[in-house]
């Protein structure tokens, strides 16, 4: 059965006895492959002359938050690990408890074997800066200048968030 471009979700991930990424699908195993920075391929495990193989895809972000937790991202979405095996991870969001939005990933990858439950709340907003996670509401500092001059006469300078990175060059700001 061709499964191209279709979501499988009854693989199952173990490790070999030699402590190496194994997947099980449909009663067969298969080898990790090649792999870049968004997906990896996984071949039969008993090699040529089969053919057979599949590709999942990265897509899930760890970096710890403020606090030096562990977080996964997941389109600008949160999770915290609600519950861990010897081979996976199980997420939930971690925005509201009321959101049923849940995923599990293959233990110290960011492969998502399985992704269910809508978020039934808005995007937070986040930012990751040198992998750090950091949340923050809209920024209310400010500062007022006499018109005409750089002369402050009110400010307002404590921002929730991390400094954004940019550059100024030949007097323009680049993000």
């Amino acid at each position: 059965m061709n499964t191209k471009n279709h979501l499988i979700q009854n693989v199952q991930y173990l490790k070999n006895s030699t402590g190496k990424p194994l997947a099980l699908l449909n009663g067969y195993s298969f080898c990790s492959g090649n792999s870049s920075m968004t997906t990896k391929k996984w071949v039969c495990s008993r090699g040529r002359p089969c053919k057979a193989s599949f590709t999942t895809t990265k897509c899930a972000i760890f970096v710890q938050n403020a606090t030096g937790k562990r977080v996964c991202v997941l389109n600008d979405y949160t999770y915290y690990v609600h519950a861990s095996t010897k081979t996976t991870e199980r997420w939930a969001c971690s925005r509201f408890s009321k959101c049923k939005a849940r995923l599990i990933t293959v233990k110290g990858e960011s492969f998502i074997i399985k992704q269910n439950g809508e978020h039934n709340h808005p995007r937070p907003s986040v930012r990751i800066v040198d992998g750090v996670l950091y949340r923050f509401k809209a920024c209310k500092a400010n500062f007022t200048t006499i018109k005409g001059s750089s002369y402050i006469i009110r400010r307002k300078f404590e921002h929730n968030h991390p400094p954004p990175n940019f550059k100024i060059i030949d007097g323009v700001l680049h993000r």
